[in-house]
Order: structure tokens, then sequence, then C-alpha cells
């Protein structure tokens, strides 16, 4: 080919064209060509000069190869990977100029009036990043008046705050230590002072949470805060404060501020939420930092990253809506695509080949670590696990510094570790700053599989070990105070991590540290002394006993004391036990019925109401490795479960019986069995093992399985998974080759092959999950190379493929479908349930998933509620409703149990037990109350109960009201009746006293519905709206009167006497023009209350409604908006409450000038939006939004003197909007904004059924002696 405006040159002759003489912007094309006489392939070389690159292109008719020439590429990366953006490379920092541009406004207002700023943001959020390219930057810069003149300080508090923070400022003031504990600010004064401007100092605190993970001296984290906020607070005299202070606060760490007066107060006066970045900021940090070094970006990048990030349509100022912790994914891809640029090009190319945004990090982290030997290699994994710090109690496993030689002297071969810190601190994956070692990004810990792995294998020695040092430190530095040496359970714990920990062949030294191996010893000698001094005492007593006979008399008086004073104590360890050292919601209940037999007061007793609110578990035990996936018989009378070791185990599962293990478990495998399924019919079992082999068993009676003849062999490599269609005719097996194989199974002593394998991944990968759709359309599968793949299998002996529905989700380790068969959900590890529209598979849609912290292994749908079920690595289990899968969202609190990582999940039919797999050798069955009611696509909003109890109505954000049967309150049922359209508030939604007619609140008007017929409901009538919108409605006593609230301040009373036509009565006005958010009628009739948006209640007399009259004016209740009102029901007391978080109670005696009685109740610390009262006007019932609780109140008959029933009920994931009580008290429904209604039996004696029918006889003696070591053993549930 020719170049432009010249010759052309053969490579042969001619002179040597030179990158540097071509005009930027043209293109030059070289060709030869050869070829000889055994061969017909042609060797070619193109040469393609363009722009400032030389491109050379080698092809040879079978392949290609491209190399690039640069004539002088940057060498300098602009994207920091993995580690946060520095202040020194804040030119390459763009995307957040709206965030900085907040942040300094916010800080502009603290300089005058003091006060800290607090940014808050989930991990990966890049808060780090923007606190020091953003924020500091700028203030360098001088964007606030004189502040580039102002010294600057950043730390983190690490395990010794105060040393950091003394040490940053002590450069500041230019002197050094004092021996005081604390900071004097009069001497910073004095420094800043000095100097012809005024000087303030700029404090950051970045990874606020580490003042709680790292530092265990609570008495050093009140210094840290009270001296740091003492620099943003002004002086005593009205001086200006000292500095500018701001916090940057991991979102998960928010309830910890709450024990420091002052950062709870920052928290909630000054604080910024970092969310994700906008599609347009993205954008701008993909391309700006390329072109401020000189670089291109290849057209098409920036939408293959916008997808892989996950960013949604939103415009280009739209959120995007990512997920906001893969923002560091991001920053590593195009650090890796850097890495692989084509010259001055960042290209498509160079990106896919780091693994894209999903695969990078961890291809990365895989390419260091084959970088090392393998002796090197097990040492790294002694090194990582060092710098881990394994969240407790439902925390996530967060990054710990720690010093290099402490390090190194913890491993076997310090040597090889040094080499593994150099190793992945040159790939940027370990950081060392000064003479600590730190994994650069907490992102790292979910990423990077080898690290998972880790993490799981070892979490239990590790939790031990670091329990064990954190507490030897505090020890230590509490002066060695004996009152914190371990005993019991954890002493047991302890002893046995040091018997074991004499070092390993993966390259960890054995042996604790100096602190702890003497906190340990001394644990011990303690324990031993305690014993000799407990037998000596004993047979002290046996030569005393004819002398304790004879001060009998004495004793009997002081005896009843003493048992109360040791009953105490027994209690306050019980009660100190359940909400700290575990997060097993199932043997937190079963403590809390040890704690009620001790005390039996109202504490105990809301305890036990809350633990209706959870799915509870019992554990089966028997396997001796990883259970690694279980199913129910169709009948749900039977569970089976498989394991590592190729064991597979029946259990009894009936329903009300007990559950025990059936027989002898089945064997015959060489190697793990994956994949289990029932027969739909339940005539038979099948099995599929890593052994290659499948096999089935006869289990009509489950007691005595029988197997059904040998073998099946695959040739696949091994089995990993299998499903059996819905009719019972085809096994799909999923093997270690990638391939699915299908058997007509029909008669299972004999199954036939019934097409060629299908690809159920790309080559050299696996197929780790199988599942048909319950309509029979569809096969699903998960590959480990992140494939879920669809086939059509009408005809299963050629089903044709459908489609991939996704190349990038990590990991896809499971699949399954819901039970209308229009919904897929896959576990990846990527640490996400991802869901899928298959309603039409051609056009599968991906619906948002649902993330969590870690790996997600398993997936299930109920096949008769609205749940799936998901859980995974981080050892929990997650209920989401997924009425409608696009607003699926989560119901319940993570579901704690297993200490391994959950790997397979399974409903029973009646969707009322859930089986779960674990790593921890353990199956945990689990009870999920039918009093967890799904039917709304979003939250529900407003409650009303036939006056009989029988009828239940719920509105939801979905604009609709439901009716339900709960007249068998523990089975409730939604019925088939529904309304629409109507308006989603508190209290939009009413019965009339005789339960036949329900009034719902609509745009328009508020309409009145026959429901005599609830699966038929029929339209009545309609009031019209007037002048403005309805938002609440109520009866009158009689029936005969609609009263309405509207947005105007106005209430207008209807007669409904004939419902077809209700007709005007009474216009009223509370004079304040605000909405009138909820209206309330007295129990007898004669008045009606109504709470306003302005804080008011207003009072009228409607004996006779057509000459209604108002008592008095408004009530001034709040500055807030009230949210509800009721009466008590002698009528005699006013109730309101709301977004002040105050309940506040007036005696009516004079009606026209009510007066409140007692103080306000404020236990709540959120908008309390309902309230109830018992029939006998004793109990106080209050629902809480912000603060997700229920409240019991006791109300005697001086309403001043009510106070709270026990502590909060709790279990509820989300805010509570509206409550309605039985008419015999015993039964609370609640409204969520999770989108559930929960049914709360208020007995005791039902929470202990619920607890010891899901628990079983949890408490085992070991348990016992771990938990409740001061008495006997005495499980509560022994006699169930």
């Amino acid at each position: 080919m020719t170049a432009p405006g010249g010759p052309a040159h053969g490579l042969g002759g001619g002179p040597p064209v030179r990158s540097e003489e071509i005009p930027r912007g043209e293109e030059i094309h070289l060709q030869a060509n050869a070829s000889d006489r055994a061969r017909i392939y042609q060797a070619r070389r193109d040469i393609v000069v363009a722009e400032r690159d030389l491109h050379l292109h080698y092809e040879d008719g079978v392949s290609s190869h491209h190399k690039v020439l640069t004539a002088s590429a940057s060498e300098e990366c602009p994207y920091p990977g993995l580690a946060a953006f520095g202040t020194d490379q804040s030119q390459w920092f763009f995307g957040r100029d709206a965030l900085v541009a907040k942040l300094l406004v916010r800080l502009d207002a603290c300089l005058a009036v003091g006060g800290a700023l607090v940014v808050v943001a989930p991990s990966g959020a890049g808060k780090s990043s923007l606190l020091r390219a953003g924020l500091l930057a700028e203030l360098k810069r001088g964007s606030l008046p004189g502040s580039a003149q102002w010294p600057q300080v950043w730390l983190t508090p690490t395990s010794q705050p105060m040393a950091a923070l003394r040490r940053h400022l002590w450069e500041i003031m230019g002197s050094g230590p004092d021996g005081s504990p604390v900071l004097h600010t009069d001497a910073l004064r004095r420094t800043l002072s000095r100097g012809p401007t005024e000087r303030r100092v700029i404090v950051i605190v970045d990874q606020l949470e580490e003042l709680f993970t790292l530092c265990s001296d609570e008495q050093e984290r009140r210094d840290f805060l009270d001296t740091v906020l003492g620099i943003a607070d002004p002086g005593p005299d009205g001086e200006p404060p000292l500095g500018l202070v701001v916090f940057g606060l991991r979102s998960d760490f928010y309830s910890q501020c709450a024990a420091h007066p002052g950062l709870l107060d920052a928290v909630e006066r000054n604080q910024v939420v970092v969310g994700p970045l906008s599609q347009k900021g993205v954008r701008e940090a993909i391309l700006y930092p390329a072109r401020a070094v000189g670089l291109d970006v290849q057209p098409g990048l920036v939408q293959v990253l916008l997808r892989d990030l996950g960013t949604t349509e939103g415009g280009a100022h739209g959120t995007g809506a990512y997920e906001i912790g893969r923002l560091p994914l991001l920053a590593h891809a195009l650090r890796a695509t850097w890495l692989r640029r084509a010259g001055h090009v960042l290209s498509v190319d160079g990106y896919e080949a780091t693994g894209g945004i999903a695969n990078s990090v961890a291809a990365e982290a895989d390419r260091w670590f084959d970088r090392l030997e393998p002796p090197a290699q097990e040492t790294a994994r002694s090194v990582f696990l060092r710098l881990v710090k394994f969240g407790e109690r439902g925390a996530r496993n967060t990054r710990r510094p720690v010093p290099y030689d402490e390090l190194l002297s913890h491993c076997a071969r310090p040597e090889e570790a040094a080499q593994v810190v150099e190793t992945f601190t040159r790939g940027r994956l370990l950081t060392r700053e000064q003479n600590t070692v730190t994994i650069t990004h907490e992102v790292l810990l979910r990423a990077w599989p080898h690290l998972r792995q880790w993490i799981r294998d070892h979490r239990v020695r590790y939790l031990t070990r670091q329990r064990l040092e954190d507490a030897a430190a505090a020890w230590q530095e509490a002066g060695q105070d004996t009152g914190m040496l371990y005993r019991g359970g954890p002493l047991e714990e302890a002893r046995a991590l040091a018997a074991g920990d004499g070092g390993d062949d993966n390259g960890e030294r054995g042996g604790l540290g100096s602190v702890a191996s003497e906190f340990l010893a001394v644990s011990v000698r303690h324990w031993r002394r305690s014993r000799r001094i407990r037998h000596a005492v004993i047979a002290c007593l046996s030569v005393l006993a004819v002398l304790a006979a004879l001060s009998a008399v004495v004793a009997v008086f002081q005896m009843g004391e003493a048992e109360r004073e040791r009953k105490t104590k027994i209690l306050g360890e019980v009660v100190n036990t359940i909400q700290s050292r575990t997060t097993d919601a199932s043997l937190a209940a079963q403590l809390d019925l040890v704690a009620h037999g001790i005390k039996p007061d109202e504490s105990t007793e809301v305890d036990l109401l809350s633990a209706q609110n959870l799915p509870l578990s019992t554990v089966l035990t028997g396997h001796q490795s990883e259970v690694n996936i279980v199913d129910f018989s169709p009948d749900g009378r039977v569970l089976a479960s498989a394991d590592d070791n190729g064991v597979i185990r029946l259990w009894s599962t009936a329903p009300q019986g007990h559950t025990a293990a059936l027989g002898d478990p089945l064997q015959g495998f060489k190697q793990t069995v994956w994949g289990l399924a029932f027969s739909p019919r339940g005539h038979f079992l099948a099995a599929g093992s890593e052994d290659d082999t499948i096999r089935f068993w006869d289990v009509h009676d489950p007691r005595h399985p029988t197997d059904l003849g040998g073998p099946v062999k695959v040739g696949g490599g091994g089995v990993l998974t299998l499903a059996i269609s819905p009719d019972g005719h085809a096994l799909a097996a999923g093997d270690v080759d990638g391939r699915i194989r299908i058997w007509d199974v029909t008669e299972p002593r004999a199954p036939k092959s019934l097409s060629t394998p299908l690809t159920g991944a790309d080559a050299s990968n696996s197929v780790f999950g199988v599942a048909f759709s319950p309509d029979s359309r569809l096969l699903a599968s998960a590959g480990s190379d992140g494939s879920v793949r669809l086939w059509r299998v009408a005809d299963l002996k050629h089903p044709p493929a459908v489609r991939q529905l996704t190349d990038r989700i990590s990991s896809a380790n499971w699949v399954d479908f819901s039970a209308d068969s229009r919904t897929l959900a896959a576990a990846g590890d990527d640490s996400q349930a991802h869901l899928w529209d298959v309603t039409n598979p051609d056009k599968p849609a991906a619906i948002s998933p649902l993330l969590k912290d870690d790996a997600v292994r398993a997936v299930a749908f109920s096949p008769s509620r609205d749940l799936m079920a998901y859980g995974g690595d981080d050892a929990s289990i997650w209920l989401a409703n997924v009425k409608s899968p696009e607003a699926a969202q989560d119901v319940t609190p993570a579901l704690k149990g297993h200490i391994g990582g959950v790997l397979a999940l399974a409903f029973d039919p009646t969707g009322t037990r859930m089986a779960s797999a674990g790593a921890d050798h353990t199956v945990r069955l689990w009870t999920i109350p039918r009093t967890l009611l799904t039917g709304h696509d979003h939250f529900v909003s407003a409650l009303a109960l036939s006056q009989d109890g029988h009828l239940l109505a719920s509105v939801g954000g979905d604009s609709t009201a439901r009716l339900w049967d709960v007249s068998a309150q523990d089975n409730p049922r939604r019925l088939k009746g529904s309304i629409p359209g109507v308006m989603p508030y508190s209290g939009t939604i009413a019965f009339e006293p005789g339960g036949k007619v329900l009034a719902v609140v609509t745009e328009h008007e508020v309409q009145l519905w026959d429901v005599t017929d609830p699966d038929t409901a029929r339209r009545l009538g309609s009031a019209p709206r007037a002048a403005s919108e309805f938002l609440s409605v109520a009866f009158t006593t009689d029936g005969n009167t609609l009263v309405s609230g509207q947005a105007n301040g106005r209430v207008t009373l209807w007669n409904v006497a004939d419902p077809s036509e209700p007709k005007v009565v009474a216009n009223l006005d509370t004079g304040t023009g605000s909405w009138i958010g909820r209206v309330a009628v007295s129990p007898d009739g004669r008045a009606l209350a109504a709470a306003s948006a302005d804080g008011s209640a207003q009072l009228w007399d409607i004996a006779d409604p057509a000459r209604a009259k108002a008592l008095g004016g408004p009530l001034e209740v709040s500055q807030e908006p009230l949210s509800s009102v009721t009466f008590t029901p002698d009528s005699r007391t006013l109730v309101t409450s709301g977004e002040d978080t105050k309940i506040r109670l007036w005696d009516l005696v004079d009606p026209t000038q009510p007066k409140q009685v007692g103080k306000n109740l404020t236990n709540h610390t959120g908008v309390v939006t309902d309230l109830a009262f018992t029939r006998d006007g004793r109990s106080l019932i209050s629902a809480g939004a912000s603060d997700q609780t229920i409240r019991l109140w006791d109300v005697p008959r001086d309403p001043a003197q009510a106070q709270p029933h026990g502590g909060p009920v709790t279990g509820l994931l989300d805010d509570v909007y509206a409550i309605a009580l039985s008419p015999d008290g015993r039964v609370l429904f609640s409204a969520n904004g999770d989108s559930t209604i929960r049914v709360l039996p208020l007995t005791t004696e039902k929470a202990i059924d619920y607890i010891c029918q899901a628990t079983g006889n949890l408490l085992t003696p070991e348990l016992w002696r771990m938990y409740v070591p001061l008495l006997p053993y005495n499980p509560p549930c022994a006699k169930n």
C-alpha cells in the first residue's frame, strides 16, 4: 500500500520509515509477502504507524499477533489501583467535584460555629480518596480563606490512637511528649497564633472504624475523641475553633458512634454520605486522568467499563446505581489496563486481557502469587491471615495493620515471609508504611478466591486467637486485673488453641505472643487455684455439716437474700452472653428462655416475644466433613444431605415430629457428593459424586433405602450438580469438564442417555449448578466461568440453547427458578445473588441483584411463598421478599448459626422450613414463621383489623389494598381480593364496626367496599374529593359516619348509612392549613381527634355529627409533625405521638383544655408512627419507624404512672409504619418497610412453644457449660 503523499516502499529497499517523520494523525501501511513451494500459508507483516505509535501486525493465515512500539510512552500511571489517591495525585482525581464543594461549604460553616464533620461511606466508595485528593488538596489550594497556610494532619487511629495523634500534633507544635495522656489545646492554640495571620489546623481522621476494631482501651478511645473534637469546638470565651475536624467513617460502624456523646452529636448534626459516582462522574474518572498524562481512550472502552461496573441508565447526571463497593475494582482494572496499554491508547483488548472488573483483582493477586515458589506460597497464607481482623457478631472482616517485625516473627520461615511482603507490595496489594504492613484495600478480602478460602478454612482458629490476644492486651493495660482473666468456655477454647498451636506445614510458627501466653498461663493458674479452693471448701463443709445444722434458723432468714443475689449474678451473666457473645439467634433464643426461667419479668418476656420475629433453627450433626448439598422429599417428611466424604444421610423432618437421623448413612461413593435430588413423587433419590458416578436409591421406606443397581458412569471428570425434571422423567447432571448430560430416569434402575452433552461452561471450566423450571420449559446452568445459560427442554433429546445470560459475574455457583418459573436466580462469587426475568427466555431481562459482603454460594426459592433464600461464605443466610423481583429486599436480619460458609439451601414444600448445608459439618433446619406475611411489592404503610379480629386489610407502597384471613392466627392466609389505587399513607384504610364495609383513600376520593365476601370485594360508593386530597379515614362507633382528614387541614364528616351514596354532614377546620395525617374517634363515640403536620391536635364533640363543634383551640403538642393520635378505651385520655420521638398522654376530664399527665414517654429514637391500646387500657403499644422497633408500655389506672414494659421488641429489619391489635389483645399485627406484615403473638406461652419447636434441645451440655457455667444442666426445651 502507499503512504499518504509518498511512493510505496518495499521492506527490502528504500530508506527506512521512522514514525517521527510521519505527521500526527497520518497512517502508513507497508506489506511484504512470501511463500514457499511446500506451504500454501501466506506470511505477512502489516505495519501501521498511527498517532505517535508503531503498530505491528503479524499473521500466518491461522493466527495473528499485534505489537506496538511507542515513540515516547508516558511513564506516569494516573490510576492508583486499589490504593487511595494521595494529595500529590489530586491532578488525576475526577468525578467528585460536587461532593468536594459540598464538604467545603460544610467546613466553612464549621469555621463559624464549630463542630466536626463526619463523612460516611460503605467500604469501597472512595471515601479516603475524596478526603485526601479531593478535600485536603482543595484546602491546600486555599479554597477556604487562609486555608493554604494551615497545617494539615491526616491520620488513621491505629491500635494506639492517642500516640498517633500526639505524634502529628507535636510536629506542628515543635515540642515533644510531656507525659500527659491527653493533649493540651491551649498549647496548640498558642502555636497557631504565631505569625502574621491567624491559622487553623486541619485534622482528617480517616478510617475512624479502626478506633473500634483495633483499639481495645475504652479510656483511650474517649481521650482520643475528646481531644480531636475539642479542636473543633469554640473556645470557652467565644474564640473560634482551633481548626477543622473531619472524620471518615465506614457506614457499618454507625452504632459504635452512639457510645460517645460528642461523636454521636457530630454524626446526627453534620454528616455527609458518600454515594455512588454519577454516570457522568464515572466517565470523568475514566477519561480525564488518561488525558492528563497524554493517553487516549479507545472508543467503546468507557461503555464496556460502565457495563461491567454495573451502572444503570441514569442519564448524564444520574446516579448510575452501580454497587458502591465496586469502585476499587474499577480503579484496579484501569491500572491493569494501563499496564497493558497499546502505546498511548487504553484499549478494549487491553482491558479484557486483565479479566475485567469482576476478575482483575483476583487475576492480579494470582499473578503475584504464582511468582512465589511453592514454600513461599504456603507462607503467604500465614502472612495474609495475620493481616485480617476477623469480624464478630455479624461484623465484616476487615484489614488490620501489623508491625513488620511482628508479622515475620509469627512465620516459620521469616525470610520467605519477607519475600511475600516484598512481592505483594510491588504488586500494590500490600502496603508498607513506616514499620507496618497492611492489605491495600479491603476489597481484596472478597475478590481474591485464595484469601477467601483461607479465611473460611481458618476462621475459627484465628478468631479464637484474635479474641485471646485482644483480651490479653486489655488485661495488660488494666494492670493485670484478675477480674479480666479467662474462665469457663473461653478458657477451654484458648487452652485448646494453645495445645494445638505448635505450627504446621503451611508457614506459620507455633506459639502465642508473650502477653497472650502470660495471660493464658495466669488464667490457668487462677482457675486451678479456684478449683483447689472449691475442693477445700467442700471438704470443710463436710466437717462443719453438724455446725451448719445448728445455724439453720439464722440461715433460713439469710437464704432468701443470698438466693436473690445469686440469681441476679447468674441472670447478668446470661444476659451479657446473649448480647455480646453469640450472633446465633437460635442459641440466643434458648438463652432467653434460661434468663426468663431465672427471672420471669418484663424484660425477659419481651426478649421472648422478639424471638418470634426471626426464623430459628436446630442443628443436625453426624457428618464428619463439609456438607455440600441438601434436599427435601416432596412431602417434606425426609431431608437428605451429602458431604465431602461421599456420605449421604437421611433425616426425619415430619412436621411436629422429632428431627432425627433415619437408618445408616448411604455410602458407595469414593469422593465428594455434590449433587442430590429426590424424584418429584419421592420414590427414589439420586446423587452424583466427584468420582464421576451417579447412584440411585429406592426411598419408599427411608429407614431402609435400597440401592437401585450399580452406579452410572458419567465420563465428565466428576459430577458437580444434578437436578430432576418436574415430571420425574429426566435427570440433568453438570460435570467438571463443563458439560451437562441428560438421562431418561423413568426407570432409575436403567437410566438412558437422551442427548449429546450440552455445553454448560467454557472449555476448562465446570458446571456448578443446574435447575429445571417448575413449568418444565427451561433448564438453567451455572458455570465456574461465571456463565449462566438457558435451554428449552420441551424436546429433551434435542434441547437448543436459548442464550447465555451473562459472562461477567465471577464464578456462578448455583441456580434456581421461582415457583412461577418467571424468575431465575444465580449465586455468584462476586457477592451477589443475581436475578433475571425469564418470562420470555429469548429476551431475559436482568434485575438488580442482591448484594452482600462475601461470595454467595447458594440460592433457593420457596415453592409456596414469595421468599428467596441466599447465603454464602460469610456464614449468613438472608431471606428476601421476591413478590416483585424488581423490588426484592431482605425481610429478616442475617440468619446466623453456621460457623463456616453456607454451601446449599433447600425449602420444604410448605415454605415454612428450610435446610442449610454448612462448611462446619452441620445441617441446620430452620423454621420460618407462617406469621411472616408477604404479598405487597413495596413497603406496607397501613393496617386495619375488623372488630371480630378475623379480617385484616393492608395498604402497600404498590398502592394496593390487600385482604387477609387471620381468623386462624397461627396460619394467616392471603385472600384473592385486592383493591387498586389506594394512597400509601398510614391512615388510609378503616373498617366500619360491623366489618362488612371497608373505606380506602384513593387519589381522588374515599371509596367504600363491601367485603362480606373478601375474595370478591365489591365497590359500593365513594366520597369525592373537594378542595384537597384525603389522607386519613375513620368510622364512628355506630358505623353511620365516616371521618376523613385532608391535606388542607380540614376534616369532613360523611353520613354513610347508605354506603352507596355518602353525604357530607359537616366540614370542620383545624385552622392550621396543615395536612391531617391521622383521625381517631373515641370509643364512646363522642369525641373526634385529628393529628396535624404542624404538631397540633384538634378535638371536636361529635355526639351529634351534624352539629359537631370544636372543643377548644388546637392543642399545641410539638414543634414536629404528629403521626398518630388515639384514645384510651375509657375515652378519658388522649395519646399523641410524632416525629419528635415522644409519646404524650393528655387528661380529657375537661376536653376543652386537655392537660398532659406524667412525663413524655421517650424510649423511641425515631418517629413514633402508630399507637394501640389493649381493650382493658392497661397496655399501650407503639411503633417506631427510624428505630425499627415496637414497644410495650404499662398504663396503670393513673396514666401519669405509665412506664416501659421491658425493652423494645426487636428482630424487625425495617421501619414499622402501622400496627393493629387483635380484640383479645393477644396478637399484634405490624406493617413494615421491608414489604412484610408480621403477626406477633403477645403471650409468653406462644413464644416458648415457638422457640422450643423451632430449636429443639439446642443447648447441649457442652454449650451449657460454655454459656451458663454457674447453673447445673437444665435445658429449657428438654420436655419438647
